[in-house]
């Protein structure tokens, strides 16, 4: 009896095709969200972006959702945290990701930070992001009390982004030893988009949610907001304008913000301020 043919495919192109696939699928995402940020201010009276700044923020946020998707398995891995402090490599640093993400989406920044000669940094991760929010954040206030046995007393900086920076707030008004809270895209105010966004910590972010109206506000420590003009997440963008100085950037999407060069120009300078208040 002769056997039934054996029929092989050629899967070289695999590869390519489910990245045009990712990509095509961030696209359309991206585009659709800012239709809603268009949307928004149109029906509430702001000031909106140019066709042509949506068009070029849709653009680059589409690329670096597709970076974000696709360095998601790095953060599986486990995290370089520094086994000891090192006095000489600037203030402890705690790096804490988003909604649906995890520490991949900050490898950026930690990589950034140490090629500008940052030793301690500690890029935690949250685990299941769809869980309530007071859950998420006392897993990184537990580390973090566990992170400050090794620092000698030097007080942490926390930065998040989008709901990692609704964590770092949580755990500041619940004793956690953190000096100065950053956050990058964070909505304070909550945002609409959260209305669509499955899991238990979507509900908390919504704009007339009782959570976010439990944090203290203003935080107990010194907080610097970067917000972006063009966040297709954050709606209204200005939900994330918080604190007396908030620093604002156009053009960049809510992911774009992680990977752009003039953010961690911002994070760094806010750091290297904070390590010569620590040299002192």
């Amino acid at each position: 009896m002769t056997p039934p043919e054996v029929i092989s495919y050629d899967c070289g192109c695999t590869l390519p095709i489910v990245i045009t696939v990712l990509l095509l699928s961030h696209t359309s995402f991206v585009f659709t969200a800012y239709l809603l940020h268009y949307y928004d201010g149109a029906t509430t009276g702001r000031v909106l972006p140019t066709l042509a700044s949506y068009l070029r923020a849709g653009v680059w946020e589409s690329w670096y959702e597709l970076v974000s998707t696709l360095s998601y398995p790095l953060g599986w891995l486990p995290s370089p945290s520094p086994l000891a402090y090192d006095p000489m490599g600037g203030p402890p640093v705690v790096l804490v990701h988003g909604y649906i993400r995890n520490r991949g989406s900050m490898l950026v920044i930690y990589w950034r930070l140490k090629r500008a000669g940052f030793r301690n940094i500690y890029n935690l991760g949250l685990g299941n992001t769809l869980a309530p929010i007071e859950v998420l954040a006392e897993r990184v206030r537990t580390r973090l009390t566990t992170i400050a046995t090794l620092t000698q007393g030097a007080p942490l900086v926390g930065i998040g982004h989008s709901m990692g920076g609704i964590v770092l707030r949580w755990c500041v008004d619940h004793g956690a030893p953190i000096g100065r809270i950053i956050t990058i895209a964070t909505p304070h105010r909550g945002t609409r988009m959260a209305y669509v966004a499955p899991g238990e910590s979507a509900v908390q972010l919504r704009p007339d949610s009782v959570f976010l109206a439990s944090l203290s506000d203003p935080p107990s420590v010194p907080l610097t907001a970067l917000y972006t003009t063009h966040d297709n997440i954050v709606v209204p963008c200005d939900s994330a304008a918080y604190g007396d100085a908030p620093k604002r950037f156009e053009g960049r999407g809510h992911l774009t913000m992680l990977y752009d060069g003039e953010v961690f120009e911002s994070i760094l300078e806010l750091l290297d301020t904070r390590r010569a208040e620590q040299a002192d």
